[in-house]
């Protein structure tokens, strides 16, 4: 109980929310749960390079729910997430929360998307952005 409120104080100082958290564990989980910590930590940084660009949403929420954004949201439903795998569900959440709380800096050079080539069906419009990074099986750009 007093991890869990200590928790929502560093995310309320930094300016994030439990719900925030939520989402970001989501996004991790369905888009990087097999990709190394170093992989995570990125796909997170990519999500609050969106949060802090003029350009996208400016709640954690706002870009992971933002149409057409996240493969895993695609058509595709979330409510499966009762029959994860608990361990990586877990270790995406301690990502999150490593990012929000600002304890994981910024490994991507300011990336604002991600690619795994293997699984694009579209890939036109990543060739006008800046390649910044490879982690893992992600390529990163802005």
């Amino acid at each position: 109980m007093l991890s869990t409120i200590i928790l929502s104080v560093v995310l309320l100082t930094n300016s994030y929310t439990t719900e925030d958290l939520q989402y970001l564990t989501e996004c991790i989980y369905f888009e990087a749960r097999s990709e190394s910590k170093e992989g995570q930590y990125a796909v997170a940084h990519v999500v609050l390079n969106r949060v802090a660009d003029k350009r996208w949403p400016t709640t954690v929420k706002g870009v992971v729910t933002q149409r057409l954004q996240f493969s895993y949201r695609n058509g595709k439903t979330t409510d499966l997430i009762l029959g994860k795998d608990i361990g990586a569900w877990q270790k995406a959440g301690l990502i999150a929360q490593e990012v929000l709380t600002g304890i994981a800096k910024d490994n991507t050079d300011g990336a604002t998307h991600y690619l795994r080539i293997e699984h694009s069906t579209d890939l036109s419009w990543y060739k006008k952005l800046t390649h910044t990074k490879k982690i893992g099986h992600h390529d990163f750009y802005k």
